[in-house]
């Protein structure tokens, strides 16, 4: 069974590389060239956004305040083993 997507020429196939490694799926055959993920620049990237969502949080208490209700909303509180997050802002 094939999805829509790939059924209707629309999917590509997604090659993973890592430091000088491409790691890609032979299985999948798609109509489109296939798209390359950086895993390195991809986490860095995360990285920075997780960063500046901490700061935008530290600096909006409004923003805090929206934060903190949807987190509960989501999140039981429990016992934290070790750091959430490797960020240059730490935790709010």
């Amino acid at each position: 069974m094939l999805f829509r997507s790939v059924d209707g020429e629309k999917a590509r196939e997604l090659w993973y590389k890592l430091g000088d490694d491409s790691h890609i799926n032979l299985i999948v055959n798609t109509p489109l060239p296939p798209v390359e993920i950086n895993i390195d620049e991809m986490a860095a990237a995360f990285s920075g956004g997780i960063d500046q969502f901490l700061g935008a949080v530290q600096s909006d208490s409004t923003l805090r305040q929206t934060v903190t209700q949807n987190a509960e909303r989501f999140f039981r509180k429990g016992k934290l083993f070790g750091p959430i997050f490797r960020t240059n802002q730490g935790p709010f």
